[in-house]
């Protein structure tokens, strides 16, 4: 009968640690597009010559942490919603996707979306790894369909939570350089350590 209660137990602890975390990882951050710069680009990237045309986006998405690795941190962006106005009306992008923010050096992001825009449904987007300018929990950071490519869909994401208290902090760095990042137009160039 002892062994029968002392299995039971060890059960019910056992399943409280299996749930736990699920419902912890619910919680999320609702993020807020900052207009301008968030904005939809959709012309000639890099090495092609034709104008860009870009509309100013306004929107919010949720950001959800969902589990780190010593290297990097990650969170599923939920809800992404935004639009634009192109003249008669607005016109909506919705979607979802993923983020992480973290590095072995310097401290990097990447940002992954699948996004339904003006209707047509299925659009990919990836910055590739990107290096972090803005303090997190502020993201800005741009993914494009082609790879920033020639003729492009680029979206330019410039977002802030709206409770800046609420956002889980990314899993602390290595030590090591976090940052260098030399400017054309100054004659310094800032580096930054983590120790």
């Amino acid at each position: 009968m002892v062994l029968v209660k002392a299995s039971a137990l060890t059960v019910f602890a056992v399943g409280l640690l299996v749930i736990t975390p699920r419902a912890a990882a619910a919680d999320g951050t609702q993020y807020e597009l900052i207009t301008p710069p968030s904005k939809l680009e959709i012309g000639c990237q890099g090495p092609c010559e034709c104008p860009i045309f870009d509309r100013p986006t306004y929107g919010s998405f949720e950001l959800v942490r969902t589990g780190a690795d010593p290297l990097y941190t990650y969170y599923d962006v939920q809800r992404y919603i935004a639009s634009f106005n192109n003249g008669p009306g607005a016109v909506a992008i919705t979607g979802s996707g993923h983020y992480r923010i973290g590095g072995e050096f310097a401290l990097q992001q990447q940002l992954t979306l699948d996004l339904d825009i003006e209707g047509h449904p299925g659009v990919h987007l990836d910055s590739g790894l990107k290096p972090v300018t803005v303090p997190f929990p502020q993201i800005d950071i741009a993914c494009a369909v082609h790879g920033f490519y020639c003729y492009d869909t680029v979206l330019v994401v410039d977002a802030k939570p709206l409770d800046p208290t609420s956002v889980p902090a990314p899993q602390p760095g290595s030590t090591g350089l976090q940052a260098a990042r030399p400017n054309p137009f100054e004659r310094e160039t800032s580096i930054g350590f983590r120790l």
